[in-house]
């Protein structure tokens, strides 16, 4: 018998890489143009772009980029939300853990499912009309006219 050999056995507790809130959400007053996101842990950065992230709602919205804030806090910019509406923010589940193992949203233990797809929703409403553009028209003399063309 060996008296230097020690045996034993030992778990590894580990959280499923998912996202734990969105901010803001709910109802939005007047437009929105990016929601924060945090993860329950840090992520491999290099494995959240823009491409793993859709809006869906009224009207098309194009991800413009991800924006790392912190080791687990994320902004995601998008085109500016003027059209009143609800709106659907998904996210992965193609986003990696610094180990390579990717996101668990629905934490069933089998990572990267479609299954494991962030769904958080909003609300865009109150939103009064915006301007679109605004032509001058400057004449000699007195006068000048300005035309201004809102949404």
């Amino acid at each position: 018998i060996d008296h230097d050999v020690y045996r034993g056995t030992f778990s590894i507790d580990r959280q499923p890489l998912r996202i734990v809130s969105q901010q803001p959400s709910g109802l939005i007053l007047g437009g929105v143009e990016s929601i924060d996101v945090r993860f329950v842990a840090p992520i491999d950065s290099t494995s959240f772009t823009a491409s793993d992230v859709r809006v869906l709602g009224a009207t098309p919205v194009v991800v413009m980029d991800v924006t790392q804030l912190s080791l687990t806090d994320y902004r995601v910019h998008f085109q500016r939300i003027t059209s009143e509406g609800t709106y659907e923010l998904q996210v992965g589940p193609e986003v990696k853990d610094p180990a390579g193992i990717f996101m668990d949203q629905n934490g069933n233990n089998v990572p990267g499912e479609p299954e494991d797809r962030f769904s958080g929703s909003f609300t865009v409403g109150g939103v009064g009309p915006q301007v679109d553009s605004v032509f001058i028209d400057a004449f000699q003399g007195e006068s000048e006219f300005v035309t201004t063309v809102f949404s």
